[in-house]
Formats: structure tokens, sequence, C-alpha cells
């Protein structure tokens, strides 16, 4: 259940979303606002060191916001710096991150552009590692790199909802306007870290991780298609190789899944069922379709699509 409701559809449905840095409702779309959230810096008594991050509704001021030690701080409010930072130590952070996530030249130049026009602003008011975690992910996406902002916590063991916080008011303070990723974008990645640890182990053969790949980029042209609600391009993603293994008759867990992609795992059941129960409306033209249901569709997915296609195009055509 989430802690935050949707303000606009009412639903307990809402949930951070790893490419945006935003919270979002996963059943009407709506972005919530930030003021929505309480942000609170937990801290160590003995060293004074942030030991993590939590996240609560604004209205929750009982028992519960207490015992978390909340204290309310919007991003962008002042954080206690030593003097001693500098330009050159947050372009070294940078440059790190950077190297950390593999990026080219190029991007890491806007990295460092982006950090450039920041500073004037936030040096100080931002912790360095923010800041600079914040540009290198600004500029990973405004190259429109399958990057996520869980690829960027693991690499710099900042929380991701901390992450996207500062990346959101980062784009919003330089006007950055980075191009929207697509769920075919971020497929072959996402296949390989579904499938390489199980090749490796020896559960999955090379030639059917490259089949499942096929069929995940089918499935997931079909689920933009045909699902109305198409936020969460990560869950897409997800859910199209779930049902690729499910058509090779192939065992994936969804735990696996979900932790190889970094996504919720509700996020990928709610997905999944949005992509079952279209394919069992579909399937209401086959002999057999008294047996199928959203437990077993799957292994007809193929059929499904192909057959509702056909189906499609002949309509068309007597229409026509």
């Amino acid at each position: 259940m989430s802690d935050v409701v949707c303000g606009k559809c009412g639903a307990d449905a809402v949930e951070f979303d790893v490419l945006a840095g935003v919270s979002a409702c996963q059943e009407c779309g709506a972005v919530q606002a930030e003021e929505l959230l309480v942000h609170g810096q937990q801290f160590d008594e003995g060293s004074g060191e942030a030991v993590g991050t939590r996240y609560v509704a604004a209205a929750d001021t009982g028992e519960r916001a207490a015992a978390l030690a909340l204290a309310p701080s919007g991003t962008g409010l002042a954080i206690q710096r030593r003097q001693s930072n500098s330009q050159g130590k947050l372009k070294g952070r940078v440059r790190e991150y950077c190297a950390l996530l593999r990026l080219q030249p190029p991007v890491i130049d806007q990295a460092l552009h982006v950090l450039e026009q920041a500073i004037p602003s936030l040096m100080g008011n931002w912790r360095r590692d923010l800041l600079a975690a914040s540009a290198a992910y600004a500029a990973c996406r405004l190259n429109s790199l399958p990057l996520t902002l869980a690829d960027l916590s693991v690499s710099t063991q900042i929380e991701a909802r901390q992450l996207g916080r500062h990346y959101t008011a980062l784009c919003r303070l330089l006007a950055l306007q980075p191009p929207l990723l697509l769920a075919a974008d971020l497929l072959p990645r996402s296949c390989d870290r579904v499938t390489s640890e199980l090749v490796q182990q020896g559960k999955l053969s090379a030639e059917v991780a490259a089949t499942l790949r096929k069929d995940a980029v089918m499935l997931v042209d079909w689920m933009q298609a045909q699902l109305e609600r198409k936020q969460y391009p990560l869950a897409t993603v997800g859910a199209a190789i779930v049902l690729a293994a499910e058509m090779n008759t192939v065992t994936l867990s969804l735990d696996h899944v979900s932790s190889s992609l970094q996504l919720m795992r509700r996020t990928l059941d709610r997905k999944l069922s949005q992509a079952r129960q279209r394919l069992v409306q579909l399937a209401g033209f086959l002999p057999y379709a008294a047996s199928i249901n959203t437990r077993n569709v799957g292994s007809h997915a193929r059929t499904i699509i192909k057959l509702s296609a056909l189906v499609g195009s002949t309509e068309e055509e007597q229409g026509g």
C-alpha cells in the first residue's frame, strides 16, 4: 500500500518513477505535487552523518511520523556543508559518477556543463554528491541513454527517491526538457539484466534468451498499442519479459525480474495484470476461449496477438 493517496483519483497507488524522478499514480497517471510528501533526513547521533531518507504523507503528523524522526525539509533548502567545497571537487565528483556509469566523453562534457549552470544557484545549498549525481543523470537523459535513477542509485549509493527529487528540481531550475525514454529504449539492456545471470548459471540457454528478447520486443509493441495506461515504461518492459517467458514455457520468478530491473514488485504486478486482462479479452474468438484465464493466458499470448491482428486487419478491409 502506498503512503500517499492520489489527489486526483483517490487510489492508494502512488509510486516512484525511476525514470522521471517523480511520484505518480499507477491508476490515472497523475504526477503528485511534491508538497504532498514530507522529505526527512535521518542522522546518526554519534557521527552526525546522514543514514537514510524516508517519505510519508504530509498529513501524517502522528506517532508514525514521530517514530521515524522525520523533519520536514524540501529540496533546495540549505544543507550545511563545509566551506572547503569547491567547484573542482564538484567536477571531480561528476567525473567519478560518469565513470561508474561508463559514459562517453560527450556525455561527460554535457554533465559538466549542466553542473556549471547549476553552481551559482545550488553550490552550498545541496550536498555535493546530490548535485553531482543530478547533473550526471540530466546528461544521461538529455542524450536519451537507457539509464534509470535506480542505475544511478546503485553506482552512487544514494537513495533513488532522493536522487529523483533533486534531479527534477535541477530540471526545473535550468528549464531542462529531456526527451522521454520509451519502453523499446529500455528493453535490450533490461533483457540482458534478467537473463545474463541465468545463462551464466546454465539455467537458460543463450538461444532461448535470444528468443525471449525477440518475443519481448513484439510484446512491448503490442502493449504500447493495446494498453490505455502507458506510464512506467520500465514496468511495460518487465511485464513483456515475463509474458515472453511464459510464451516459451520458461519459468521466471517475478521477484527475480523485479529485482533485476530494480522495479517495485507491485508495479510489475499491476502492469502484468493489465496485459493479461487485455489478452483474455482478445481471446474471445478462440474455440477454446473458455479455458483461458489470467493465470494461463501467457502461454497463449503469441496465438492471441497474431490472430487478433489478423482479425482486425480483415475487419478493416471489409469496412473499407
